[in-house]
């Protein structure tokens, strides 16, 4: 895909240009495109009928090992976070699986989550 050359005008182009001229001269340099449209065929009526099976309720394993990637949905903290707290003792250790690979234990993340939910219920 080649890129069209852009107007002369848009050199032009400062910090005090009203950003509707700016707009104007950008919808300039792009050239239009005419893509077809695909029509819907069949009933369809039938994919838009919420079920479990197409959207299961996420939820933590109690059992085995998942990365950061697994378990960063149910923690109230960054990966960041996940991998400072994790080295400092502030959140449970990963092991190392590799040199690139860290996984951490579910049943310590549960055991972590339940320790840090609060208790007492405000109404």
């Amino acid at each position: 895909m080649t890129l069209a050359p852009l107007p002369n005008k848009i050199a032009h182009v400062s910090r005090s240009t009203p950003l509707r001229h700016i707009m104007e001269l950008h919808t300039m340099a792009q050239p239009t495109q005419n893509t077809p449209v695909i029509p819907f065929t069949g009933d369809t009526s039938h994919d838009t009928e919420p079920t479990t099976a197409n959207s299961p309720a996420m939820q933590l394993p109690t059992t085995g090992m998942g990365r950061a990637k697994d378990i960063l949905p149910f923690l109230p903290f960054s990966k960041t976070t996940l991998f400072e707290w994790s080295k400092d003792g502030r959140f449970p250790a990963g092991k190392k699986l590799s040199p690139t690979m860290t996984a951490w234990s579910y049943a310590d993340i549960h055991e972590w989550l339940n320790s840090h939910t609060s208790t007492t219920s405000e109404v």
